[in-house]
């Protein structure tokens, strides 16, 4: 059992066993880590993650979360990030990528939770679509984020995609 290699594998990788095994699941089978500790680890980086998640906003804000978000169940997901997004004031772009976020984690869930969860997203749109558009430093910073992506036109169109 290789402890160290096999730890710093899993945290590279937060825990997240899909990427593990497409990127060096070879590798870390090698290392024979026990499921307890794998446990262990990933409670760590959940509150890792939790940490971050408080300290961030923007982009870095939405980048925790959803690899929060891959550590728990689906609709334990789904309700983490709408108690955030009632919780916590953030701005337009990371209001829609989250809500997009939420959109996909419900697509795998049973027809009454689908229509929870766009009945929720609703009324987060709403409250959007009222709203003055901001935009989060961070996004402004982004190698993907081009000024037509950050425009309020491109934006208002996102969030009638909701």
């Amino acid at each position: 059992m290789n402890l160290e290699k096999g730890k710093s594998i899993f945290f590279k990788y937060y825990g997240n066993s899909m990427y593990i095994d497409r990127e060096v699941g070879d590798e870390y089978d090698k290392c024979g880590i026990p499921k307890e500790y794998e446990i262990k680890w990933k409670e760590e980086i959940k509150k890792y993650l939790l940490t971050r998640i408080e300290l961030f906003q923007g982009q870095e804000l939405c980048f925790y979360v959803v690899i929060y978000t891959d550590l728990i169940k689906n609709n334990e997901a789904i309700d983490f990030v709408f108690d955030l997004l009632k919780k916590r004031k953030v701005d337009t772009v990371t209001s829609i990528i989250l809500l997009e976020h939420v959109k996909e984690l419900a697509k795998g869930n049973a027809s009454i939770r689908k229509f929870w969860v766009k009945t929720v997203v609703n009324k987060f749109k709403s409250e959007l679509m009222s709203s003055e558009i901001t935009i989060d430093p961070s996004y402004m910073k982004s190698e993907w984020c081009d000024k037509k992506v950050l425009s309020k036109e491109s934006i208002r169109k996102r969030i009638e995609k909701l």
